[in-house]
């Protein structure tokens, strides 16, 4: 009998270390109010419906998109100052008891209220003079965009300014010192914070990940760019890639503008794309298991050699089946299209300055109409208006291109009913060394799990079974590369 309560203890030792978890939500909401409205009207219609949705809401924690409560401020810097609220770093009272009315105090009494840590994103202004930063702008304050973290109480746990602003500048400011932060929560797990564009650059992730930080939130306004990829396939992509957890909250304004999920190193947790025109607000939730300290890995698996060839081909080689392809938002791109015959396999190449993409094809022998697709190239410096911080990249993929190119480039439009069943699928580039993102979708635009394809971050992505397929990408970021 002692042997036997001995084994038993030791079980419960077991049970009770075993992986705890906690499970999360994705608000998706797009704003509410008019231009013409005035800034306190439209505040409070948006934290009436982020209050009724959130109300809803069970979770251990509760992140919101970015821009919903301040997006129509962007005319000029003094409206938007009139979207911005001030922190006050020096209170050590939660807002919902210390202020009366606001962002803050809505959040923080929401937090309170559903029991739940809650990361909203909103507009703060932080005075500042001359004096004490040569960097003062003339109103002698900075607006940064901005995600707080509320803890179950309503207190404040975390405030974090985004790095990589996105299209705002000058109205809103970008820090001149990068700040990564991070909160832990009453659960026990530590959150690192980004919000949107972020996520394209080393920093702050690399800085977070190197303190142990193995899960993040993000606020995000993303714009999809279909066929090519949308916000969850990036999401999924870049939570595998960097073998995070990641809790993503987008806005849903329409098929454009939407997209959020739940991921552990790729796997979804739950995620939703609104591929129509009609706004939805949508909220996914999805428990993540998590080790106490312990990675989160993604699942590792031997990738066969390539047939990848030595070098690209002379340039005449390709230029006869080359071409180039747009898509949603992006400018004209070299690609070469192909077509998805039922029973054929195919060999394909196109070059985009000095990045080779090959893909190697083979398709299911029922099932689908003969359809055209592209293999796409993309080798950018890209900078934007209002954005301190240009992107580099680099882009091969394999994308769903209904058109014939005429007199122009082929129109690659998304298709959300239909796309080939691949039996098989390689693709292959000359990547700079980076970050590099595996990123697929079926034919309704949604994502497909991690295990449907091997990836190896030197550049290969191969298809592990059969799969329906409106896009897969492998989208880089070139290490110590500048715009």
């Amino acid at each position: 009998m002692c042997i036997t309560w001995r084994v038993l203890a030791v079980l419960l030792l077991a049970a009770g270390a075993h992986a705890a978890r906690y499970t999360a939500a994705s608000v998706q909401l797009s704003p509410l109010g008019t231009y013409t409205a005035a800034p306190a009207e439209n505040v409070q219609l948006n934290l009436d419906q982020i209050s009724a949705v959130v109300a809803g809401v069970h979770a251990d924690i509760i992140v919101l998109p970015e821009a919903v409560m301040w997006s129509l401020g962007l005319s000029t810097r003094a409206t938007m100052a009139e979207y911005a609220e001030t922190i006050d770093s020096a209170s050590s009272s939660a807002p919902c008891d210390s202020i009366a009315t606001g962002q803050l105090h809505t959040f923080s009494c929401l937090a309170r209220a559903q029991q739940a840590v809650l990361v909203a994103n909103m507009v703060t202004r932080v005075p500042c003079t001359p004096a004490q930063d040569p960097a003062c702008p003339a109103d002698h304050m900075f607006l940064y965009n901005t995600d707080v973290a509320f803890d179950e109480t309503g207190a404040v746990l975390q405030v974090y300014h985004k790095m990589h602003i996105f299209g705002t500048a000058p109205i809103l400011d970008q820090p001149a010192v990068a700040d990564p932060a991070a909160f832990t929560t009453s659960f026990g797990v530590e959150f690192g914070m980004l919000i949107c564009y972020d996520m394209e650059f080393p920093e702050p992730v690399d800085t977070l990940k190197a303190r142990g930080v193995r899960h993040f939130v993000a606020s995000m306004s993303w714009m999809n760019d279909a066929p090519l990829f949308s916000a969850i396939m990036f999401q999924q992509g870049w939570s595998r890639a960097h073998g995070v957890a990641l809790i993503a909250a987008n806005r849903a304004d329409n098929g454009r503008i939407s997209g959020g999920g739940i991921y552990a190193a790729g796997a979804v947790m739950a995620a939703w794309f609104n591929v129509s025109s009609v706004k939805d607000p949508h909220v996914v939730i999805g428990t993540v298991d998590f080790d106490g300290d312990a990675d989160i890995e993604p699942p590792k698996r031997g990738i066969p050699p390539s047939e990848f060839p030595v070098a690209p081909p002379a340039a005449h080689a390709l230029s006869a089946a080359q071409t180039t392809c747009t898509t949603a938002v992006s400018d004209a791109a070299p690609c070469t299209l192909f077509r998805a015959a039922p029973g054929s396999q195919q060999t394909v190449s196109v070059m985009a300055g000095t990045l080779f993409c090959h893909a190697k094809f083979a398709f299911s022998s029922t099932g689908f109409p003969e359809m055209q697709y592209a293999l796409l190239a993309k080798q950018d410096t890209l900078t934007f208006p209002g954005t301190p911080d240009g992107l580099v990249l680099e882009t091969c993929a394999v994308i769903a291109c209904p058109a014939s190119p005429s007199d122009g480039p082929a129109s690659c439009s998304p298709l959300w009913d239909g796309a080939a069943v691949f039996a098989g699928l390689d693709i292959e580039a000359n990547f700079a060394p980076g970050q590099l993102l595996p990123m697929l979708a079926d034919g309704k635009g949604q994502l497909l799990p991690p295990s449907i394809a091997d990836f190896s971050p030197a550049g290969l992505l191969r298809l592990a079974g059969e799969a329906t397929l409106t896009s897969a990408v492998l989208y880089n970021f070139p290490a110590n590369a500048t715009a």
